[in-house]
């Protein structure tokens, strides 16, 4: 199980990928969903102004029954922009994401996701900003609106020469700290492999005081478990080199069971520090979870 050769042509399908998140996008924009899009990109980047008679139009759970009740009419909440959001990408560039068993190589996954949330991000009006990491930043591109930050980011995204080097997950938690000003959203994009203690999870639990973080932990299928009954199988370290070669049969379990393991770790540690972790796996879309983000953010803060 060795990792693709690393200097090979990102395969990044640009429009498709664009296309087709933004289309969910729209049609939560012009349902009653609208309510949707506002609570994940733009829920702090609004305030109250005043209320308005309900219309058949409006969604239900907009309506405020207090209000209601005093003016003896239906009544809904009206919100003004107090500021543009600014949502940042925190990606993973290290030799782990440089692994695929699928047809796409985690980073090749990621960059799709990125490209599309960040053209739906741009698409409102709102500000998206990045920064790269394996054993340090590598980049760091301040929140900004626009064309121009969507094209430097695909293009950095779409680079071959963007991925390699080590894992530091602390270092890469801190950095945001005191690049950033508070009250914007950071996506966390990782495999979150590699991680040898725990010690980053204070700067992550720090994080989520100063903003509201979603990490979205992107694994290949290869990641989570070996192949059955395959054999002998040839198995790498990213960050090392090292290969060993073990019997899948024999590995398997204990494999399957580490993996576990770390992933509920990840989970308890993400609920701890109040932030949201989505799952996402190399040979199934990023849409469905996506959405079901949007959805499980409405519940929680009808």
């Amino acid at each position: 199980m060795t990792e693709k050769r690393r200097k090979r042509k990102i395969n990044v399908d640009i429009p498709a990928s664009v296309k087709k998140l933004r289309v969910i996008i729209n049609l939560l924009m012009t349902t009653k969903f609208l309510e949707t899009y506002v609570s994940v990109f733009r829920g702090k980047g609004l305030e109250f102004d005043s209320y308005r008679s309900y219309t058949l139009d409006d969604d239900a759970s907009m309506i405020d029954w207090k209000a209601s009740a005093r003016a003896k009419e239906l009544l809904v909440r009206k919100y003004v922009e107090e500021r543009k959001l600014e949502v940042f990408f925190l990606i993973d560039v290290s030799n782990s994401m440089l692994f695929g068993s699928t047809e796409k190589l985690k980073n090749e996954y990621v960059a799709e996701m990125v490209i599309a949330l960040a053209s739906a991000v741009l698409s409102a009006g709102d500000k998206v900003g990045y920064a790269f990491f394996n054993s340090d930043v590598t980049t760091k591109v301040p929140p900004l609106t626009g064309k121009k930050q969507f094209y430097r980011l695909a293009k950095e995204l779409t680079n071959p020469d963007t991925y390699g080097g080590g894992f530091d997950l602390y270092n890469a938690l801190k950095f945001p700290l005191t690049f950033l000003k508070p009250g914007g959203i950071i996506f966390i994009v990782s495999d979150f492999i590699g991680m040898k203690d725990d010690t980053w999870t204070k700067p992550l639990k720090w994080l989520a005081t100063k903003h509201d973080v979603i990490c979205l932990m992107v694994r290949d299928p290869r990641d989570e478990t070996l192949p059955r009954d395959t054999g002998q199988v040839l198995i790498s370290d990213p960050y090392s080199h090292r290969e060993v070669l073990v019997d899948s049969k024999l590995v398997r379990e204990s494999y399957q069971s580490y993996v576990e393991k770390q992933e509920k770790d990840l989970e308890r540690i993400s609920k701890e520090s109040s932030v949201d972790l989505i799952r996402l796996r190399t040979d199934e879309s990023f849409v469905k979870p996506i959405i079901e983000l949007f959805m499980a953010r409405k519940r929680r803060w009808k």
